[in-house]
């Protein structure tokens, strides 16, 4: 029965709680585990009735300890509290802010793979690069699903060049002698002897780690041995570390920024207040304009109201007699 059904599944739910607010400290990461395994196992939907997104948001907050930030367990809570959510970006870079999971491949993976279903493919690669400088694991993970991004970016480039008419094969070729500074590109492919490092400032959607605010490397450019060659200034001075402290995460309904409001039955809903009709004041009548010379002489330079034109054409033809227009239906003669 559906009733009972329920009853037993909040019985369940306050078991998990009690367990929760009395367990130790060390126990409590394993009891979260127990309790979200148990909501997805009976709500696979994870619809508003679990209340799974409110869990996470709970078992996140009160884990946030410094023993825990690379727990592997922890960074995947991290990680399933972020595929529930419309927009994860407010969660990875919270966590890259605090320093969660910068060591976990999954951490970048998840963040790639999000921003590549945005477009922002720049973000994408400059992503990878940093996770490679920080050393992410595992690396197999991190290569991987780098080399995928590459070969769907080649094919992309491809759609591109054949929709504009024109072919990759058109494009010119790189010589043997420049491979190396495309390898050295790769932000995955480690160093080899003969390779010409790039000190191109990468940009990072990541602030901390020795990057400016603008995510410029704060290193300086290393000038080449071509002389001709464009030398950019950069400040060799580290960036001013920033006094903002992200330590709290906003729960998805206000982060969603919307004007939410409680579902209530149709009787109790109320729409607003609509203001009686205002009667429209009537204008006022038409003012005929008439003229004072008009209404000086009305027989003889106007016609009088409720005369029609014959007659009064008639009229005056007979008060002026013939001598009124004696050649006006007279033809002329020579």
């Amino acid at each position: 029965e559906p009733t009972k059904l329920g009853l037993d599944l909040d019985g369940e739910r306050l078991k998990f709680e009690h367990q929760i607010a009395n367990c130790d400290d060390d126990q409590l990461l394993d009891r979260w585990q127990e309790y979200l395994a148990w909501t997805r196992q009976h709500f696979p939907m994870a619809g508003q009735q679990s209340r799974l997104v409110e869990l996470y948001e709970r078992c996140t907050r009160e884990l946030m300890v410094s023993q825990l930030l690379q727990d592997p367990r922890y960074v995947q809570m991290w990680l399933d509290y972020a595929a529930l959510v419309q927009n994860p970006l407010d969660i990875y870079r919270f966590l890259d802010h605090n320093g969660v999971g910068v060591q976990s491949a999954k951490l970048y993976v998840a963040w790639a793979m999000y921003l590549e279903l945005c477009k922002r493919y720049p973000e994408v690669e400059a992503l990878y690069h940093t996770a490679k400088q920080r050393g992410a694991r595992p690396k197999e993970l991190l290569q991987s699903h780098y080399e995928n991004y590459a070969q769907e970016n080649v094919k992309r480039l491809k759609e591109q060049f054949a929709s504009m008419g024109s072919d990759l094969s058109d494009a010119p070729r790189v010589s043997d002698e420049n491979q190396g500074l495309r390898a050295a590109f790769n932000p995955l492919r480690p160093d080899r002897d003969g390779l010409v490092p790039s000190h191109r400032p990468v940009w990072s959607p990541f602030a901390g780690g020795g990057q400016s605010s603008r995510g410029l490397s704060t290193a300086a450019a290393q000038p080449s041995g071509n002389p001709k060659a464009l030398c950019i200034f950069q400040d060799s001075a580290p960036a001013p570390a920033s006094s903002f402290a992200w330590t709290a995460l906003p729960p998805e309904r206000e982060r969603r920024k919307e004007n939410l409001r409680a579902p209530v039955r149709w009787p109790e809903a109320t729409g607003p207040a609509l203001e009686p009709r205002q009667k429209r004041a009537k204008p006022n009548a038409l003012e005929v304009f008439e003229d004072e010379e008009c209404a000086e002489r009305p027989a003889a330079s106007c016609v009088p109201h409720g005369v029609a034109l014959r007659a009064f054409l008639d009229i005056t033809a007979t008060t002026k007699g013939p001598t009124a227009s004696p050649s006006a239906f007279q033809p002329l003669t020579h």
